[in-house]
Order: C-alpha cells, then sequence, then structure tokens
C-alpha cells in the first residue's frame, strides 16, 4: 500500500483530526454510575417516573404498560397502584419473599423481577411469584422478568418446562432496560416531559446514559467502516492493509469490558498510515 506520502501535510493533519474525532469516546462522569449500585437504586428510580402525576392523572404508567405487556389498555382512567419491595408469604409454610416491584389496579396485577445489575435468582423464586399471582389473583396476574440486556430466569429459579408453560400462558415475559427501558424513556417520556420538569428530564436523560453504558451500548461501533470512508475519499489506491489495522482497533474497542471507556492516541491513529 502507499505510505502517507500520498498526503500533504495538511492533508495528514486534516485527515487525522476526523479519525481522531471518530475515534474519541466521551469521558463522562454521571453521579447515577455511583448512586444505583443495586437492584433497589434502580427499581426505585423506575417507581419514581411511574408515581409521577399531573393534575391528579397518571403520566407515564400506562404507555410503560403497553409496550412491557403489549396489550391494549381497555380502560384510559384507571388508576395503578406501584409499589416496591413489597413482602409476601407464599404456600401453606409462609415461604418469605419480597416482590420488587408490583403494579396493580382493578385489572391487573403486575409482578416486576428486577435483575438490572445480575443478581443471583433465589431458588424457585420465579415458580413461587407465579404461585403466589396466579393463586390469589387470577387472571388479572402478570409476571415480568426484567434484566439489564436480556436473558431468562435460571433452571433452580423456574425449570424449562414450566418457563415454558408459563411463557405459553400469554402472561408472562422477558424485557429489558437496554432495549425496552431506554426506548420506552426516550419516545414516551422524555418527548413528555413539561419545560417545568427539568429536573425530571435531565434525570431521565442521565439515568439513559447510565444505562447505555452499564449495558455497553456504547463499547462497539462502527469506526473501521467509518474510517475507511473518509480514507477512500482521499482515493487511497490499495485498503488491504488499512482494513486490517482497522479491524485490530476495532477488535481492540470490542473487548472492553462493558461500561468502559477509552480515547485512542495518536500513535494508535497513526497505525492507519503504515
Amino acid at each position: 500500500m502507499k505510505d502517507s506520502s500520498i498526503f500533504s501535510n495538511d492533508e495528514l493533519k486534516f485527515l487525522k483530526e476526523i479519525v481522531g474525532a471518530q475515534y474519541k469516546v466521551e469521558k463522562r462522569i454521571n453521579v447515577l454510575d455511583y448512586a444505583l449500585m443495586n437492584e433497589d437504586g434502580h427499581t426505585y428510580f423506575l417507581q419514581s417516573i411511574l408515581q409521577h402525576e399531573r393534575d391528579n392523572k397518571q403520566v407515564f404508567i400506562k404507555s410503560f404498560l403497553s409496550r412491557i405487556l403489549e396489550e391494549e389498555l381497555l380502560d384510559e382512567n384507571e388508576r395503578y397502584e406501584i409499589l416496591s419491595q413489597v413482602p409476601i408469604e407464599i404456600g401453606e409454610e409462609k415461604e418469605k419473599r419480597r416482590l420488587d416491584l408490583l403494579i396493580k389496579s382493578d385489572s391487573k396485577y403486575i409482578i416486576i423481577e428486577n435483575k438490572v445489575k445480575l443478581a443471583t435468582d433465589g431458588d424457585r423464586q420465579m415458580e413461587q411469584y407465579w404461585q403466589y399471582a396466579v393463586v390469589n389473583f387470577g387472571d388479572k396476574a402478570r409476571l415480568v422478568y426484567l434484566t439489564l440486556a436480556g436473558g431468562s430466569p435460571a433452571k433452580w429459579s423456574c425449570k424449562p418446562d414450566i418457563l415454558e408453560k408459563l411463557s405459553n400462558t400469554g402472561r408472562y415475559c422477558e424485557k429489558n432496560y437496554r432495549t425496552h427501558i431506554v426506548e420506552w424513556l426516550k419516545e414516551d417520556v422524555l418527548p413528555n416531559c413539561l419545560v417545568s420538569e427539568s429536573y425530571l428530564s435531565q434525570s431521565i436523560r442521565l439515568y439513559i446514559d447510565a444505562i447505555s453504558r452499564l449495558s455497553g451500548m456504547y463499547d462497539k461501533s462502527d469506526l473501521a467502516e467509518r474510517i475507511y470512508k473518509i480514507l477512500k475519499c482521499y482515493n487511497v489506491s490499495s485498503f488491504d492493509q488499512v482494513q486490517k489495522q482497522l479491524q485490530d482497533l476495532n477488535e481492540k474497542l470490542g473487548k472492553l469490558e462493558t461500561g468502559k471507556y477509552i480515547e485512542l492516541t495518536d500513535k494508535d491513529i497513526e497505525k492507519i498510515f503504515e
């Protein structure tokens, strides 16, 4: 391949600035990274948004349930009670459990098990939650397994055959923060925040950023393709070696631990032109 002498000094400087901008990943300080250290913190944050009201009307709960349950909510005026850390007793032995989040109304009884920080499932936990919900609330019962980036309960929490039967009822679902919660916040919550609710909207933006980094949404990118297009604008005749260097750099990014950030140096960028 041709070396960097095919570029003038000004061109090379300009190109490095463009490449550098493409590679730079902002190093953020987000207080929520430290405030939301466990499932409880995420549960309380979600609960506070769902409880938000204006003129005695619940603002965000219905859009949340429509997305999570994928069901049509027939009564627009129905009110929901949103509770966290709800103690329950299960079975004749009255085994004690605690529901992360409970949303209930006249027509729905929704248990949300929050696993955003990958806490270990308890023994028969999801089976017992479903048993409790059905025994006490019948067809009103819904069960949501909410994780950071997707996944199912552990086998000891719910046996595969039971989980399959549960899924077939249409009253159990698996959702995640990276896709479902972030999309709900971006598309349904933020656009409906009033100007006077600046603290709410800023908190949500910080939370979206925290979840995005926690779930690795910023780690991987199409850097190689973007820089390849930049180089192509300069009519470089051979791209084989360029592609190899870009692949190496992209792999370097891909191996980052979830939520970590780096900023590539000039030496990293110069590898493109070796």
